[in-house]
């Protein structure tokens, strides 16, 4: 996801877990880092409105780029099939660079 993409302010889609997906981990890749003037907020999840389950507003380091990995107690199972929303907010001056990729890695219990 880029920084200025359609939507991004109030959560875009990036993917679906299927129900009964057991999360093993969760990496946000920091392409190019996020130069907002005063504050960049990346989070990540699957509950509705602040999408931040599975990285939370303190869990990616924006400005630089490389891996942050999600806490471990954030990969929760998903009983239900559910969409993965990324979410990008910006104060100060508006950001002119940032991009980033998750990667969510899980099982499925079939029982």
């Amino acid at each position: 996801m880029n920084y200025n993409d359609p939507g991004i302010a109030s959560g875009i889609v990036v993917g679906r877990l299927p129900a009964n997906a057991q999360m093993t981990q969760a990496l946000a890749r920091v392409r190019t880092a996020f130069n907002a003037g005063t504050t960049n907020v990346l989070t990540v999840g699957t509950n509705p409105a602040n999408y931040d389950n599975i990285f939370g507003t303190a869990d990616i380091a924006e400005g630089a780029a490389g891996n942050n990995a999600a806490p471990f107690a954030n990969l929760q199972d998903v009983q239900v099939e559910a969409d993965v929303l990324v979410k990008y907010t910006q104060t100060g001056t508006a950001a002119s660079q940032g991009k980033a990729v998750i990667h969510i890695a899980y099982t499925v219990s079939n029982g």
